[in-house]
């Protein structure tokens, strides 16, 4: 299943993205990824070693202590942008690639 987080009243996002949490295993999301990008919906996984948003991936602002709910979390978060062109018709569009997508994958 999605599990889209709720933003959090203290900020006030762009909204030129979506996050969603993904309750699947490791090899479960690498499969999910793989599914949408093969559907034309390249998703980042935060917990990417490219994923700027990846904690790990900040030379000059390492942790000095384990993270591991952290870590859990940006196993399972991906990033999926949303252009400012779409119309209302192509975010039913994007929602179907992602249900097939997670269809491929859980009804596997």
């Amino acid at each position: 299943e999605f599990d889209i987080p709720p933003y959090d009243e203290r900020v006030r996002p762009v909204k030129d993205s979506l996050q969603i949490n993904l309750q699947m295993s490791d090899e479960q999301v690498g499969a999910f990824l793989a599914a949408t990008k093969r559907r034309g919906i390249p998703a980042g996984l935060f917990g990417s070693p490219d994923n700027a948003r990846n904690f790990r991936c900040w030379e000059y602002a390492l942790p000095k202590t384990d993270l591991p709910r952290t870590e859990r979390l940006i196993k399972i978060a991906i990033d999926i942008r949303l252009p400012a062109t779409f119309e209302p018709e192509d975010f039913d569009q994007m929602a179907a690639v992602l249900r097939a997508a997670r269809d491929d994958v859980m009804l596997a």
